[in-house]
């Protein structure tokens, strides 16, 4: 294979994705975001600074979402390094392609500040109101804990940026709330597939064959996990470009005797020739 061959765009996928609504929920994010803080300094110049508190963090949190889907959809961040020859936990050499830790990282960031906020509404309730208003304070507290949960998910491991795995065995997917696993002679194609205004990949296996799937939490259970064997990929979790992981899955699929070169430089050279050069 020459070393400057690029990865074919497959042809389910629309060359430029349509981001009309994705721009449209930025914008009204923005203003979301400014309405929040002027209710905050409007209530710092009625002398409750506690309502500038709380509006600062539903700013933060408008504001994460609207960075989210920049980095989602409008401006994705390419790295290399994010695709690594290393061992997965029972020691087996595997090709590792990390999903992105900075998308992850500003939804956990959104979640912990709508907890702080709720938390902080249900202290300041309840000194406001005493007990009189202890169904507002529980039902803030409520939320406080509802939001507090992922968090805590997060900080344990329940919830993780992700990773997809391919070993000469087969692939393993580490989702941000469950885990699948796909022996390659379940697999039959790797499917680009258009849905949901976005591209993605399936791992379509043979119902008849043997495959492994599991939420790892319970409550925050954000990824859809078919019943069928399927592992579904979206494209906009992983930092790479989209062709890329899609050429390099659609091959392996296919090319068993090339499966041994998986957890080894081999298959990181093979990936370096599709990678688009700067």
């Amino acid at each position: 294979m020459d070393s400057s061959t690029r990865a074919p765009w497959p042809p389910e996928w629309p060359r430029t994705a349509p981001l009309g609504r994705t721009w449209l929920g930025i914008v009204l994010l923005g203003v979301l975001a400014a309405g929040a803080l002027a209710t905050g300094i409007a209530g710092l110049a009625d002398g409750t600074p506690v309502v500038l508190v709380i509006g600062l963090l539903f700013a933060i949190a408008l504001g994460l979402t609207a960075t989210y889907l920049v980095v989602r959809s409008i401006r994705p961040r390419f790295r290399r390094s994010d695709i690594l020859a290393t061992t997965d936990r029972d020691g087996t050499p595997v090709t590792r392609i990390r999903q992105s830790a900075l998308l992850f990282h500003l939804r956990t960031g959104i979640v912990a500040a709508l907890a702080l906020a709720f938390a902080i509404s249900a202290i300041d309730h309840y000194l406001s109101t005493g007990n009189e208003g202890l169904l507002g304070v529980l039902i803030y507290v409520l939320l406080a804990a509802f939001f507090g949960s992922y968090v805590l998910a997060a900080t344990t491991g329940a919830l993780a940026p992700g990773h997809l795995d391919l070993s000469p065995q087969g692939v393993h997917h580490r989702g941000w709330s469950f885990e699948a696993t796909m022996p390659w002679r379940t697999l039959i194609v790797a499917q680009p597939v258009f849905e949901d205004r976005h591209r993605g990949i399936q791992l379509i296996g043979d119902p008849g064959k043997k495959w492994e799937h599991a939420y790892t939490v319970r409550l925050w259970r954000i990824d859809r996990v078919a019943l069928v064997p399927i592992i579904d990929l979206d494209t906009r979790r992983f930092p790479i470009p989209p062709d890329v992981l899609a050429t390099f899955l659609a091959h392996y699929a296919v090319a068993a005797p090339d499966r041994a070169e998986l957890g080894t430089d081999r298959a990181l050279a093979r990936i370096d020739r599709w990678w688009p050069q700067s």
